[in-house]
């Protein structure tokens, strides 16, 4: 192994790499389906990539910039985009390793990203390479995706799924190792597998819930003894394990492969615990839930180092590493899987030192009581440290910042008690938001941020309450008090160095030595502080402040007390309020016209607790001129804790003056935003573009904030600047503004004279006429500026182009009321709706008429009604006139017609029954149960009721028909003889087309006798379709009908089986659109008449593309009725997912 050259660096005894499963899921907890997936993991990897090359080149830690040679983005067939980098292995040879993707070992659909360390032989090595792989995913987030990075072992939020769980592997040792000591390594580890589980659960909720119930006392105390700790471990047991004493992970005494996969009964035998026989020459541990924080991932790595350390010391002192046994481990794997630290603990079977530590409870003095046994795991983990104490003294473990966390969970700190794991953070957060999941969700992506940029942060915070033998300072305590819980970036941050003397001596001759350590490890600033004595129970002092700044999210302390020769290393964290500002703009290239606005877009980002306001700022900037262009501002509101996507448009317009400058100069926008209190919060530049400056005489500037379109009424206002600097324009100059359409009329809008525009800003306002006879290229042109001086043109300038909508004035009669009895001559009052879209336009005209069923028309009333949205009319009295052509009428219709512009626009009609003498007309027809509203499909029957008047009996025609927006139907075409005075009742059944849905349809009757004819219609609503009315799945087969499950090769003709369960026969006129779909077009697509039974199974052939890389499809398909496609929710479609090679 090559050792580093860094005095700064940890070595580590063996090589260590770590693959992390991280969570992609969105921000409620569901799962981001189908391609929406596939194409978020391709765009983080694509962005990462970009990401991964700038963070080597600032890289702290010298070890990875000498180790690493170059990266890449790769396609692995159906494992998708992948980066792999070119690094040095521990032997000092250059080797490809695979850094991030979707997890290799799931060729279908996956949540899984998987990030993965190349094998570190320092501690900052696999540090830096674990939280950049992890911070690279976070920042490759596309911001519109919705989605967050979680480090749990199962989603919280969703039911467990065969396989799909998230956790943590680490490899360790390397291929120089040799054999015995790899043996007695595996052996040592495998003795604490429930030590180590228990350290690390972290997934205790399944499905929004936990496994148990939680209470919370009246002191917020939450307890859930009977929750599980990790129900990862306890659901996966085919990727983990195996559980049961007699398949356990062996003791291995020699080297065997097959004997080991024989006794675990697995036939992938790494699919275990712990397995020593990898391809890479590592063992592989993979019981580790995936873990919060950096510190707890290298906490775990440095208790295996100083287990591996241990054992091979054993094998150098001829020592055999004993077997506790496999009941024993058993027990407790299930016990530690339960109840984390505080899960029961049976003792490991034998004799000897090893098992005697191993069994028993250790004193604070570090006196092994052979009387007490270990009670818990939480007391077994304890004696696995003073079993390897040594090693730990050896590589200052204990005194690593990077084990504080793992430590605190053991032993407790002035915030939490002892045996607190992840799992009972995450509990504790859920009881105490009063248990909202949503809650929950949003502090672990806050943790998982926090993590990205602070390789020290750990939300199980304090300072760990260490047993004496464990740390020879006992009694030296020294503490970090922040003034604080946060600072805001940018403004001064103040922390004490306290020293508190407990030994009960004096102490003298201590240093306090301290640096301030940015996110990105940048050294701000430090100090070596001398304390010539501090007496017994004394506490000494040390204020410190700095001043942070605005583009930092957080400062670690890392601090140390020298005495007698040794060092007390303990850190803390100060999180800042930041806000980050950054912005791109629209174009590479501008000329500077003075009318043209500067497009960008950016982003705010913050992690404020609430809204707040600020002051945002967008200048140009010539750097070459050494001065702002021009700018502009706003006031906006930024949510707390999200992304905010700024767009020019929030801000007024960014016009560069075209006078500003000569020529070309090279331009940078630059953002900044200020709080309530003026002061910089953040500020960002973009990348140069180029303005072009063109040599001009006199400029005129239009400001205007003008919209693609107005309607008439509303107000078009701006302001125009003149320049002359070369003063020839003259006092008898006239300004002119006019809209100037495309059809080349002028409507002027003002005229201003030489005293009222030159020197100042001149301003106008235009209220967009109403014109009813436009065309459409009068519709559209510019506000136009000229300065007109003796006929000629000093100066002009244009908006851009607009147009003035044509508000089509639609008018409808929505509903009309009127008694339904009345007699020759008696009163009749009642109401009517009329709607409009528009108040613009000249008003509409309503007119009633009583026209009787010979079609005798009486006008009684005409009149303009006001240009109201929406207007109720109450009318009447009105008298029914006596008829002229016809005697003793039945019924009379009042008829409402509305018309605007010498234009019928809707009439509605009324029956009213005349009481008293017999029906007029020849015929009525009546519509008897027709419902009012029905369903896609449903069968109707009702019957029309067609009443003979005073006529001769006579043979007539009926036709009956359905109108939707499905389409028109004729559902009855019948000869019928109608006798007078009697009733004919026409039975009618139909069924309502699957396209109509959310429609209103109409049932129409239509009468012809001779000469004569009467028609009646009747409109019903037709609901939304509420389940599925069709099942569609897919397979592909070969040509010699084998189906294929997931690769295809590339030019290879292929069978695709449609399969269609519909939810009833005769269903006519329906079509399958089959399409074969890459993630972004349809490459094929077939249409296929469907037949009318229920099952359906359709076969079409198709030739694979010649593509050039691995490339992914699915199949889809598009069901339609009678033209008409359906909407999704009338299918149920299973697309099928393929790989073309």
């Amino acid at each position: 192994m090559i050792p580093t050259s860094n005095d700064s660096e940890m070595q580590l005894p063996f090589p260590h790499g770590i693959e992390v499963e991280l969570q992609v899921i969105r921000k409620d907890g569901t799962w981001i389906r189908g391609e929406d997936i596939l194409d978020l993991f391709d765009k983080i990897v694509a962005s990462a990539k970009g990401l991964l090359d700038k963070k080597i080149r600032s890289s702290s830690v010298e070890t990875v910039r000498q180790k690493y040679d170059h990266s890449a983005q790769t396609e692995e067939g159906e494992r998708g985009s992948r980066i792999v980098a070119t690094y040095k292995d521990p032997a000092g040879q250059l080797r490809e390793y695979t850094l991030l993707g979707h997890d290799p070992n799931v060729v279908s659909l996956t949540w899984i990203l998987e990030v993965a360390t190349p094998p570190c032989t320092t501690l900052e090595e696999l540090a830096w390479w674990v939280q950049t792989l992890i911070a690279i995913s976070y920042e490759s987030l596309p911001k519109d995706s919705q989605a967050i990075l979680i480090s749990t072992g199962l989603n919280p939020t969703q039911e467990y799924l065969r396989n799909l769980s998230f956790g943590e592997h680490h490899h360790i040792l390397s291929p120089e190792v040799d054999e015995t000591t790899k043996i007695a390594v595996y052996n040592m580890i495998r003795n604490f597998i429930p030590h180590l589980i228990a350290l690390s659960v972290n997934s205790p909720f399944e499905n929004k819930k936990t496994s148990d119930e939680i209470t919370m006392d009246d002191k917020g105390v939450v307890r859930a003894p009977r929750c599980k700790r990790s129900i990862r471990l306890f659901k996966n047991t085919t990727q983990m394990g195996p559980t049961n004493e007699f398949e356990m992970i062996p003791y291995v005494k020699a080297a065997d492969k097959e004997a080991f996969a024989k006794h675990v009964n697995r036939s992938y035998a790494r699919m275990v615990d712990c397995y020593p026989y990898t391809d890479y020459g590592t063992i592989e541990l993979r019981v580790f839930d995936t873990q919060l924080s950096i510190p707890r991932r290298m906490g775990l790595a440095l208790i295996l180092q100083a287990l591996a350390l241990k054992a091979k010391r054993m094998v150098n002192q001829g020592k055999i590493v004993p077997d506790v046994g496999a009941k024993s481990l058993s027990a407790n794997r299930a016990s530690a899987v339960a109840a984390g630290l505080w899960g029961p603990f049976k003792p490991g079977e034998g004799g000897g030192e090893f098992l005697t530590i191993y069994n028993h409870q250790v004193s604070d003095s570090g006196i092994i009581d052979e009387t007490r046994r270990n009670r818990y795991i939480g007391d077994a983990i304890v004696s696995m440290l003073y079993l390897i104490r040594d090693e730990l003294d050896d590589l200052k473990v204990i005194e690593n910042p990077f084990i504080q966390a793992l430590l605190v969970s053991i032993f407790g700190s002035e915030y939490v008690n002892p045996r607190t794991t992840e799992a009972d953070f995450q509990l504790d957060v859920y009881a105490k938001s009063d248990f909202n999941m949503v809650a929950l969700l949003k502090r672990l992506a806050e943790v998982t941020r926090e993590c990205c940029t602070n390789w020290l942060y750990d939300p199980i915070e304090g300072t760990p309450h260490l047993p004496t033998w464990l740390c020879w300072w006992k009694g030296l305590e020294p503490e970090i008090v922040i003034d604080a819980d946060r600072a805001f970036a940018g403004q001064d941050a103040q922390f004490n160095i306290l020293v508190r003397n407990s030994t009960g001596r004096s102490l003298e001759n201590l240093t306090v030595k301290y640096s301030i350590e940015d996110s990105h490890r940048n050294t701000v600033d430090g100090n070596v502080l001398t304390i010539d004595s501090i007496e017994a129970g004394e506490i000494h002092v040390s204020q410190v402040v700095f001043r942070t700044r605005k583009d930092t999210t957080a400062y670690n302390v890392i601090a140390d007390v020298g005495f007698a020769g040794r060092q007390i290393s303990f850190t803390s964290t100060i999180n800042t309020y930041w806000m980050s500002a950054s912005i791109k703009p629209g174009t590479t290239t501008q000329f500077a016209d003075g009318k043209t606005p500067v497009l960008f877009v950016g982003e705010i980002e913050t992690n404020y607790p609430s809204k707040s306001l600020v002051s945002c700022q967008v200048n140009v900037l010539a750097p070459n001129l050494e001065r702002v262009i021009v700018g502009t501002r706003e006031m906006l509101e930024i949510e707390g804790g999200e992304t905010t996507v700024l767009e020019s448009s929030h801000l007024p317009p960014l016009m560069i003056p075209p006078d500003a400058a000569e020529g070309v100069e090279r331009c940078v926008l630059q953002i900044r935003l200020l709080n309530e209190e003026n002061m910089e919060i953040a500020e960002g530049t973009s990348k140069p573009f180029y303005v072009g400056f063109v040599r001009r005489g006199p400029q005129a500037v239009l400001e205007s904030d003008l919209k693609s379109s107005y309607v008439p009424g509303e107000f078009v206002t701006g302001s125009v600047v003149v320049s002359d600097r070369s003063k020839v324009i003259g006092t008898s100059a006239t300004m002119i503004v006019d809209f100037y359409s495309e059809s080349e009329k002028s409507t002027e809008i003002e005229s201003l004279q030489f005293g009222e525009f030159m020197g100042t800003t001149a301003t106008f306002q235009w209220r967009v006429p109403h014109v009813e006879k436009m065309t459409q290229s009068d519709r559209v042109g510019v506000i136009r500026i000229r300065v007109i001086e003796r006929g000629g043109i000093m100066a002009s300038v244009e908006s851009d182009r607009f147009s003035i909508d044509e508000v089509a004035t639609r008018i409808n009669l929505d509903s009309l009321r009127v008694p339904q009895r009345s007699h020759i001559g008696g009163k009749v009052s009642g109401w009517l709706r009329i709607r409009r879209n528009t108040e613009q336009g000249d008003p509409a005209v309503l007119s009633l008429s009583f026209v009787f069923p010979d079609g005798e028309e009486h006008m009684v009333l005409r009149q303009p009604v006001k240009q109201s949205k929406n207007l109720s009319l109450a009318f009447g009295p009105i008298t029914v006139p006596a008829p002229e052509s016809s005697t003793n009428p039945k019924t009379v219709s009042l008829v409402a017609i509305l018309s605007y512009a010498d234009m019928e626009m809707d009439r509605r009609s009324a029956t009213i029954d005349i009481v008293g003498g017999p029906s007029a007309g020849f015929a009525a027809i009546e519509f008897i149960g027709l419902p009012s509203y029905t369903l896609p499909d449903q069968m109707v029957q009702m019957t029309i009721q067609i009443q003979g008047g005073p006529i001769e009996p006579t043979d007539c025609s009926l036709s009956v028909s359905l109108e939707s927006i499905a389409g028109n139907f004729s559902l009855i075409e019948r000869n019928i003889n109608l006798e007078p005075e009697k009733a004919k009742m026409i039975p009618v059944q139909f069924r309502v087309p699957l396209g109509a849905e959310m429609s209103t349809a109409h049932l129409k009757a239509s009468l012809t006798c001779g000469t004569q004819s009467n028609e009646n219609s009747q409109r019903f609503k037709v609901k939304a379709i509420e389940k599925p009315f069709f099942k569609v799945g897919f397979s592909i087969k070969s040509e010699t009908g084998d189906e294929i499950p997931g690769l295809v090769a590339r030019l290879t003709p292929v069978d695709i089986v449609v399969d269609v369960e519909s939810a009833r026969e005769d269903l006519e006129d329906l079509r399958v659109n089959l399409r074969v779909m890459s993630r972004r077009e349809i490459v094929k697509e077939f249409e296929i008449r469907l037949p009318s039974g229920e099952k359906n199974t359709m076969t079409v052939r198709w030739l694979t593309p010649p593509i050039d890389v691995v490339s992914g499809y699915y199949l889809d398909a598009v069901i339609s009725q009678h033209g008409r496609p359906l909407p999704n929710r009338a299918v149920d479609i299973v697309k099928k997912q393929f790989t073309v090679y």
